[in-house]
């Protein structure tokens, strides 16, 4: 999920027992309404349903009982967090160790590794995305190993030994 998406999931958007979360919202600020939860996502394929992994279920059942009110991370007055709050807390959680690891950083693990199990469409459509193209383009982290053609590459051996054999004068 976005951070945004993140910061406006309320307990009302998650099925316990079908394990999945509807991303409904996202919490935006403009001059009108300040920080608010907006109801619904920032375009309209970021409506989506996504299955939980059961960490991810069973951490939501801890969180149920730890919070007061729908907001699933809010703030100490029960409001949206801010975006800007929850980065910090991130950098504080996480120390100078991973210094590098920011929360897009599993936008883009999970963009990854859904396309290399099931491929870049399905890899967008976690993610919200129209089409894979932003999702290549941004999320997936390019593929370095090369297609395993050592069978293929195998008949160049084969062809050498056959030239080899033809040049043996009886």
């Amino acid at each position: 999920m976005r951070p945004g998406e993140l910061l406006a999931l309320q307990f009302s958007d998650v099925d316990f027992r079908a394990g999945t979360i509807a991303v409904t919202g996202t919490v935006k600020r403009d001059s009108v309404n300040g920080l608010h939860r907006q109801a619904f996502p920032r375009s309209e394929s970021g409506k989506r349903v996504l299955t939980l992994p059961l960490f991810g279920v069973e951490l939501l059942r801890r969180r149920k009982a730890t919070v007061a009110g729908d907001l699933i991370f809010p703030n100490r007055n029960g409001d949206p967090m801010e975006p800007a709050n929850f980065r910090r807390l991130w950098r504080e959680a996480h120390g100078d160790a991973w210094e590098a690891v920011k929360p897009s950083s599993f936008r883009k693990a999970v963009a990854t590794l859904t396309e290399r199990e099931s491929g870049s469409l399905i890899a967008a459509r976690q993610l919200g995305h129209s089409s894979d193209a932003i999702t290549k383009k941004h999320y997936i982290e390019r593929n370095r190993n090369a297609p395993d053609s050592s069978l293929i590459l195998e008949q160049l051996n084969q062809r050498v030994t056959l030239v080899e054999l033809e040049d043996i004068e009886v």
